[in-house]
């Protein structure tokens, strides 16, 4: 004879699982992703924090047509200024139409992060001057997609890029701490990111700030030989279950 808390047991374990793909399809179809994260103003659809209490920053989304012309000329000679050199030295090589592909992928989200009173010191230890004016300091390319096992799902962060004088103020950790509650909320199971080799201060910063590890789909965990790792940090679900 069948145990009927063995069979409610198991119908509760199916009402749990949800489909990858459905998982994936909701979390693409969120047209206002920030809204799950703390400081999230509705009323303006932005993301506001006042990091260190010394700066606020202002966080909002877009899809790539949402963009102006000016912000997305802003997002590729950023990435050009930071990542040019180090992508000359692997074998990828610099192809600024190639990143701009990427950045008009149709599952492409992208935040821009601005900034209007900062009161900081800069790389070389001179204060900044207050800004009253509004502008671009920092911004993320990020997408809701399958991982590198069909099982898996992944927010891959495809770009981080943050203007050199404001780097080094924990504005690049509190981004990721944010992607990893997005990634916890639409219930993913992992953070991805490819970092070059030679990027030695990216390395450090995914694996030793943020626990980073090399992901099993790294090609160095594949005893293949390549200037990059894939990096991936596992995510625990925000959702509660429901009573059973």
């Amino acid at each position: 004879m069948n145990n009927p808390r063995n069979k409610n047991k198991k119908k509760s374990s199916q009402n749990n699982t949800i489909p990858k793909q459905l998982i994936l399809r909701l979390a693409n179809d969120c047209k206002q992703p920030l809204h799950c994260l703390n400081g999230y103003d509705p009323d303006h659809n932005e993301l506001v924090v006042d990091l260190n209490n010394r700066m606020r920053l202002k966080i909002r989304y877009y899809q790539w047509l949402q963009l102006s012309s000016e912000q997305q000329q802003w997002m590729i000679n950023l990435t050009e200024r930071n990542m040019r050199d180090l992508y000359e030295q692997s074998a990828w090589k610099w192809n600024r139409q190639s990143k701009m592909k990427e950045f008009k992928h149709p599952t492409a989200k992208h935040l821009i992060i601005t900034s209007s009173n900062l009161d900081l010191e800069n790389n070389d230890g001179n204060e900044l001057v207050s800004e009253a004016l509004e502008k671009p300091i920092a911004f993320v390319h990020f997408r809701f997609e399958q991982g590198y096992r069909p099982d898996e799902t992944s927010l891959y962060c495809y770009e981080l890029q943050v203007e050199p004088k404001y780097q080094n103020h924990n504005i690049g950790s509190y981004l990721m701490n944010q992607l990893e509650v997005l990634g916890s909320e639409f219930r993913l199971q992992k953070i991805h990111v490819t970092v070059l080799k030679k990027n030695i201060s990216a390395f450090n910063f995914y694996t030793k700030k943020l626990s980073f590890k090399i992901d099993d789909s790294s090609p160095s965990c594949c005893d293949q030989d390549a200037d990059y790792e894939i990096l991936s940090l596992k995510l625990k679900s925000l959702k509660k279950s429901n009573p059973s």
